[in-house]
């Protein structure tokens, strides 16, 4: 299963996306070893129109190049992951855990995510990896000036797009719409102020979500107004059920892109999708 948390921003300080690069690695690096697993030098790969994917040890040189482009004006938009591997000491369990830490150039909203794919991971450690995800998700997110953010588990990881945008066929427009608009609904969800305020406020969201079973955190902004508010299910990621799901799906629905959903075989529904 591939973990992923992430956060849909406008932000426009490419020192931002440095900044945060950083602070995202040193997490890893810590969860990494939390969990007796060994992390191995970054591997930057970025692109940009027209030209394959360069890759090389990252750099805050390197870095900075790719983006000196953006603000002159040569290109308009471009991206970058970072290749980490994790690997278990135990030399008959070599497996390798597979992360990714990438963004997308914010002119329709900027994605920045972390994902972990591994077979290796026992459950306890799966489920160690979302909790700290869920830390995560304010932090990063207020760094960022996140307007949305999410943590799921899903069989595959789409790193700029969301399940939700993919089965409902908006594709781009969940990141372009992600201030107004949750792109979907998940074990773990960062909702912005704008979201709050069209799901009744944070009083009205915090009873809601608390009759329905749900944990919610809000984050206050500075001044003490409506802010963030962090909404999850209470089971750990590798035991949530359908219903549970659900009851995340019905609190945000007042402000979900509404939109049919595409014609897939039913077979091929995302694993952490409802149906209608």
């Amino acid at each position: 299963m591939h973990l992923q948390v992430g956060w849909t921003t406008f932000e426009a300080d490419r020192l931002v996306y440095r900044d945060v690069w950083l602070d995202l690695l040193e997490r890893v690096r810590a969860l990494m070893g939390s969990l007796s697993l060994t992390v191995t030098p970054v591997e930057l790969t970025w692109s940009l129109p027209g030209r394959l994917p360069t890759g090389g040890r990252w750099t805050e040189k390197r870095f900075d190049r790719l983006h000196s482009r953006l603000d002159a004006g040569e290109v308009d938009s471009a991206g970058a992951h970072l290749a980490i591997e994790g690997r278990s000491p135990d030399p008959d369990d070599p497996d390798v855990i597979d992360i990714d830490a990438g963004f997308q150039e914010p002119h329709d909203g900027a994605d920045v995510r972390v994902s972990v794919l591994s077979t290796c991971l026992h459950r306890w450690e799966e489920d160690a990896v979302a909790e700290a995800f869920w830390t995560w998700l304010a932090p990063i997110g207020e760094r960022l000036d996140a307007a949305w953010g999410f943590v799921t588990c899903d069989p595959e990881t789409l790193p700029f797009s969301t399940p939700y945008d993919e089965w409902y066929g908006i594709l781009r427009k969940g990141s372009r719409q992600a201030r107004e608009h949750p792109r979907g609904y998940y074990w773990g969800n960062l909702l912005g102020a704008t979201h709050v305020q069209g799901l009744g406020g944070t009083a009205a969201l915090t009873e809601a979500a608390e009759a329905a079973g749900l944990r919610v955190e809000p984050v206050p902004d500075a001044a003490g107004r409506d802010g963030y508010t962090l909404v999850r299910i209470g089971a750990p990621i590798t035991g949530y059920t359908d219903d549970q799901l659900r009851a995340v799906k019905d609190l945000l629905d007042p402000v979900l892109i509404k939109k049919d959903p595409r014609e897939y075989d039913p077979n091929d529904l995302p694993s952490r999708i409802l149906p209608d």
